[in-house]
């Protein structure tokens, strides 16, 4: 896990940052970017977040420790999706292509995510959470 500092930082787009996404995604809608308007500055409390993303190794211990069976690890909305889909696993699961042990889990929902994130001890990020980390002290435009 990676500590990210008590800090304001300017979440969302500028202007320049949003023309800029346009030019790289033409085929996007007009309003694709609406959300990340206006830019403005936000304070977070220090958080620790995982450095790296799940493995498929690591989500393998969720689905065989019953976490798919375990009600109390499901918000109320996870639950009834997971009871209408009958999910029992991550979407690409069984696919050679997504999921080789030390590869990031794929095909995971947010109610997936977060029973995951219970189910370790843990929760989820914030949207702020994770723009502040993934942009860090830099603000680059990508994570990566």
């Amino acid at each position: 896990m990676v500590f990210v500092p008590a800090g304001e930082f300017p979440m969302g787009s500028s202007e320049a940052e949003i023309e800029l996404a346009k030019a790289d995604c033409p085929q996007c809608p007009a309003n694709w970017f609406d959300d990340e308007k206006p830019q403005h500055p936000v304070f977070l409390e220090a958080y620790w977040l995982d450095k790296y993303e799940v493995s498929n190794r690591q989500f393998a211990r969720f689905i065989e420790a019953g976490g798919y069976n375990q009600r109390e690890l499901w918000t109320e909305e996870g639950w009834q999706w997971k009871r209408v889909t009958e999910r029992t696993q991550p979407k690409f699961w069984t696919d050679e292509r997504w999921n080789q042990p030390d590869h990031p889990v794929v095909g995971v929902v947010w109610f997936e995510a977060g029973a995951y994130c219970r189910w370790g001890g843990a929760r989820l990020p914030s949207e702020a959470e994770w723009e502040r980390a993934a942009r860090g002290p830099q603000g680059r435009r990508y994570p990566w």
